[in-house]
């Protein structure tokens, strides 16, 4: 009798703990802009506020349906919308990101920030939705 861990089991763990921090991310960056707007000096005062409960809102939903998923015996639809919300974000950030670079006069995508987090959305994004597609047809 085998007892080693199956890698498809694995996989699974890791696109959990992937999807989860994606949401405790969303979720510390809500934070921040609603400490921030909360700030006596804040210039912008409380135009970050509603966007920051909304993103607190958003990630703690998200976090939760990660460990909901990842807790699920078998794949489910929720996993495929975890992979496809992953992928329409990190696209969206990256054409965020292709805009602003472009006003450097010469398009530097490596000189943005957003580079690097919208590339590991959408390869999270598509792993997850790709693994779920493939466990559901087996």
């Amino acid at each position: 009798m085998d007892s080693s861990p199956s890698p498809r089991g694995d996989v699974d763990v890791a696109l959990g703990i992937g999807h989860l921090l994606v949401g405790l991310a969303t979720v510390v960056l809500g934070v921040v802009l609603v400490v921030t707007s909360r700030s006596p000096r804040a210039e912008l005062e409380t135009a970050l506020f509603a966007p920051g409960l909304v993103l607190v809102v958003v990630g703690l939903v998200f976090a939760y349906a990660a460990v909901r998923s990842a807790r699920a015996a078998r794949p489910s639809a929720l996993r495929v919308a975890l992979g496809m919300v992953e992928i329409v974000t990190g696209a969206a950030m990256f054409a965020a990101m292709a805009v602003a670079v472009s006003g450097y006069g010469a398009f530097a995508p490596w000189r943005s920030p957003l580079l690097v987090p919208s590339l590991l959305l959408i390869t999270l994004g598509v792993w997850a939705t790709l693994r779920a597609l493939d466990a559901r047809r087996a």
